[in-house]
């Protein structure tokens, strides 16, 4: 019977799972890869890649993915992207362009513009775009009271107007975060804490999946974990996770805050604040981490683990000491070869055929390829998608240093987190992470190359 049971379950909850199809046009981007993400959580905002396909000749690419419940995807080509919600069973038709305007000056959040073509079920984010304009208005129309007590009752309008505007609009989720995203606006310019905690948190289910809730949730609990350790009960909190690794004193301790809430708002309380007093020079990082570790192990619910074991991950990616994500890449000739060969100390240069900055800096890869080459070899990785227009380049340049040219499915930018050129990575002769991202030429990048290289 146990057994009939657990199948149930899993039929259950595979049923709960939909596809989503993504029906989209690049126009302009032929032959270039476009990447899906799910973004896991909306603490530690950790991204998860779950497709890549070209795009056709003709522009288009249909993108897939399972939803069992709403979730933010990005979608992105090189270094631009488009964000959007997306719920279970969602048809999505989408033109993307880009709009140097729009762009100017950005240099890592370039994104697409969109255009919502027939039969899309859009609403959520059609919604979510036409609000976040009247949002932007309101600031800059109140602009000169942002700054004195005198807005909130500026707020109170604004957020009756957009409750009555938005009132008919039919997509749950949407109603939730303009619910929440208003009251966000409230907390932010000082409205009634008790009045945001009782109407907004206390007695209400945490909604991990709605983005406008989870901004204000992480929004009302900022800073109060670290308020805690300065206030009458600070060295016990100090001594729960410096030094005992008490997690249920931990718990108890927090819980006597005003604001707690249930257990399962108390365990999300604790997450937050540990990973913003990670930096904190009062709290041992090792210390920190070992508590996340510990509730991505032990926490109250699987939502709890999910985001302390994306907050670890995000906290230790590529410290000084871990292990080196491996790659193999190929270079002009087809050659493939493996990071997990080499044998010296390595410098990792990310560049594109299209960045001025990255082909200057290339002519001192060169002479660090010849100073320092007993120890140390020097590979370029080229992430653009025209590998054509890269490969003629570097012939005609003749450079001697080793360079190779990212996978069709982006992973090694992805495993490195390439989201700007140039970058540069610097490992040991054990493939550990010396520098990440490593200092750049400008910035005196071969005094530590010295250094490295006097030690051997």
């Amino acid at each position: 019977m146990k057994g009939f049971l657990f199948i149930c379950l899993i039929l259950i909850h595979l049923f709960d799972v939909s596809a989503l199809d993504i029906n989209g046009s690049a126009p302009g981007y032929e032959g270039k890869f476009v990447r899906l993400y799910l973004v896991s959580d909306f603490i530690s905002f950790h991204e998860q890649k779950v497709d890549v396909v070209k795009i056709g000749v003709d522009g288009n690419f249909i993108l897939k993915c399972q939803l069992s419940q709403a979730k933010l995807l990005k979608i992105k080509i090189s270094d631009i992207s488009l964000s959007l919600i997306a719920t279970p069973e969602m048809n999505l038709h989408l033109k993307l362009t880009y709009d140097e305007d729009l762009n100017l000056g950005r240099v890592y959040d370039k994104s697409f513009t969109v255009e919502i073509l027939d039969n899309s079920d859009f609403d959520i984010n059609e919604s979510i775009w036409e609000y976040q304009k009247s949002y932007a208005a309101f600031l800059e129309e109140n602009h000169s009271l942002l700054v004195t007590k005198k807005i909130l009752p500026e707020v109170h309008k604004f957020q009756i107007e957009m409750q009555n505007k938005y009132a008919t609009r039919s997509a749950e989720y949407f109603r939730t975060y303009l619910e929440y995203d208003l009251a966000a606006l409230e907390d932010a310019v000082l409205g009634s804490e008790r009045t945001l905690y009782d109407v907004y948190i206390r007695d209400r289910g945490l909604l991990y999946h709605n983005m406008g809730y989870m901004a204000f949730f992480t929004q009302f609990y900022q800073q109060r974990f670290i308020q805690i350790s300065h206030g009458k009960q600070g060295f016990e909190l100090l001594s729960s996770v410096n030094g005992t690794q008490d997690y249920d004193k931990l718990k108890g301790i927090v819980r006597e805050h005003e604001f707690a809430g249930n257990d399962t708002i108390t365990e999300l309380f604790i997450i937050q604040g540990l990973k913003e007093v990670y930096g904190d020079e009062t709290f041992k990082k090792q210390k920190v981490l070992s508590m996340l570790k510990y509730i991505s192990n032990h926490g109250i619910n699987t939502e709890n683990q999910r985001i302390a074991a994306n907050i670890v991950k995000k906290l230790t990616f590529l410290l000084k000491g871990s292990e080196a994500p491996n790659f193999n890449l190929r270079d002009i000739s087809e050659n493939v070869h493996h990071l997990s060969e080499q044998r010296k100390n390595v410098l990792l240069f990310f560049w594109s055929v299209n960045s001025p900055t990255c082909l200057r800096e290339m002519q001192f890869l060169e002479e660090y390829k010849e100073k320092y080459s007993e120890n140390l070899v020097v590979i370029g990785i080229n992430i653009d998608d025209n590998v054509d227009k890269a490969e003629n380049y570097m012939m005609k340049q003749r450079y001697t240093w080793l360079s190779l040219y990212k996978d069709r499915q982006n992973d090694v930018t992805d495993k490195y987190r390439v989201y700007g050129v140039p970058m540069y990575v610097l490992m040991d002769d054990r493939l550990h992470i010396l520098q990440y991202p490593a200092k750049r030429p400008e910035e005196n990048l071969e005094s530590v190359l010295f250094r490295l290289s006097s030690e051997h």
